[in-house]
């Protein structure tokens, strides 16, 4: 495909001659039940020029696919609600599961498509968000395949002509505005065309366009199912992520710190719900993540962090073992349903940094992708700070000796025996393995949102470090605010 100027693909050289619609769409059946056997996962994006045909070309891939096995997901202008999260938000609570085929009719390129207009660093902003997002899928096994409807200003012209007097004839107050949206890009046309070829060119990526000439649309069909088709049978042959040693990393040996005033707790507490409060009226979301040693204080901690916030304003999101439908997605796929919308607060109770720490010990996900989670994690928390939220990391740690007279204190004492499980003392005997996953953690994914490492040994000094900590960044929130507004 030559990006430089929307070139189609060549029918000629994809499509075999003696394809027919239906022999393919046969052959799509069979490696759409193989992809569900399989747990693998494909996600095909379909966008491009308005009134280019998009919905024919879904209905014709899907026409002959078992309807249990695949989903159409139509984006269109962001709700209220999605805007009120970060732009990756709602594409990526729509990503396929294990065994899923996910056809995205317009996509994650619905707002950045029709940003011809915007300047170069709102664009920016997309591009990379929309790079991480199909990357992120791809190095985790799905399929990403995308499609450019692509029309030349003749052609588009005729189909707007078609749609327009479609349109007139069912008069109502939504045809009037679409009938609008139509025809701006033909009014435009050179513009959006360059427009266009600047977003396919800067989203390249792991997941390459194929721009479809839709004039013929029959056999845009044709050269859509042919491709699909390649795409899946190599992605169904390739090899599952290996096992191997992770390769040796030294990491600096963690530096707790302890507090750096003695601050009333009371009054610390009192200024947290104020600011709580205000954050909502800025509109600012927040994230706050809990990791630590087992018995460290994560739950006191949040509950002092919390004690006089308005309880309508954030939300402890508790992190157990994922389900069996988290486990059939990409691993950061459910937190995404925690974060938070403009204005609340979230706080992990431990989180989406058990890919390296619980699930690398206790083995329980391949190395290579163990190894890779912690570049992903770092893109995740790049993209939450391009949408404007607040994140904040503690890692609350104690000595092994400590966590010992914890252990024994909750065995004995009724009121805590219900938190003590043989997990515990398992854990508490793989410590020094638990605290060498916890420095590399810290050296490895601190680039975007660097870690806080508390002293825990003492819980009251601990608490009152998190809280003043907190404190600090929610001033600084609303001060850099102010200052935006002012500019």
């Amino acid at each position: 495909m030559r990006m430089t100027d929307l070139q189609p693909v060549d029918p000629a050289k994809v499509v075999p001659a003696d394809a027919t619609l239906e022999a393919l769409g046969a052959r799509l059946a069979v490696l759409q039940r193989a992809l569900a056997k399989s747990g693998r996962s494909a996600l095909i994006v379909i966008d491009g020029w308005e009134c280019a045909g998009k919905g024919k070309l879904l209905s014709r891939l899907v026409r002959d696919l078992d309807p249990r096995y695949f989903r159409v997901e139509l984006f269109e202008a962001p709700t209220s609600r999605e805007r009120a999260h970060t732009f990756l938000w709602r594409y990526m609570r729509a990503a396929p599961a294990a065994g899923e085929l996910v056809i995205f009719d317009r996509s994650q390129y619905y707002e950045v498509l029709r940003a011809w207009h915007e300047q170069a660093a709102v664009m920016d902003r997309y591009v990379a968000d929309i790079r991480f997002f199909e990357d992120l899928l791809t190095a985790d096994g799905t399929l990403v395949l995308k499609f450019f409807l692509h029309l030349d200003r003749k052609d588009l012209s005729k189909r707007v002509a078609k749609r327009r007097r479609a349109l007139v004839a069912e008069g109502d107050a939504a045809a009037q505005t679409e009938l609008v949206a139509n025809a701006l890009p033909l009014a435009y046309y050179k513009d959006h065309a360059a427009h266009y070829r600047r977003v396919l060119l800067a989203t390249e990526g792991a997941a390459p366009w194929h721009v479809l000439d839709t004039s013929r649309q029959k056999q845009a069909a044709l050269v859509a199912m042919t491709l699909t088709i390649r795409a899946l049978e190599a992605h169904l042959a390739a090899p599952a992520p290996g096992n191997d040693p992770l390769a040796p990393y030294k990491a600096p040996p963690l530096r707790p710190q302890k507090p750096r005033d003695k601050g009333d707790l009371s009054a610390l507490q009192e200024e947290l719900g104020d600011l709580l409060l205000e954050i909502y009226r800025r509109k600012i979301p927040v994230v706050v993540v809990f990791e630590g040693t087992d018995t460290a204080g994560k739950g006191g901690t949040i509950r002092r962090l919390t004690r006089r916030m308005d309880p309508r304003g954030y939300h402890v999101a508790t992190v157990a073992a994922p389900t069996a439908y988290d486990l059939a997605h990409h691993y950061l796929w459910r937190f995404y349903r925690d974060f938070p919308e403009k204005g609340h607060l979230t706080i992990f109770d431990r989180s989406y940094y058990g890919r390296v720490l619980v699930e690398r010990i206790e083995d329980l996900t391949p190395t290579a992708r163990i190894d890779q989670a912690y570049d992903e994690i770092v893109a995740m928390e790049e993209s939450l700070l391009r949408g404007k939220v607040l994140v904040l990391k503690f890692l609350l740690v104690i000595d092994k000796e400590t966590q010992n007279e914890r252990l024994i204190a909750r065995a004995k004492d009724p009121a805590k025996r219900y938190k003590l499980t043989d997990e515990d003392w398992r854990n508490h005997d793989k410590y020094d393995a638990y605290a060498a996953a916890m420095a590399e953690m810290v050296a490895r994914t601190g680039k975007a949102v660097p870690w806080q490492v508390v002293d825990a040994n003492s819980k009251p000094e601990a608490r009152r470090y998190v809280l003043t900590a907190v404190r600090d960044a929610l001033r600084q929130a609303l001060e850099e605010a102010d200052a935006c507004r002012c500019d």
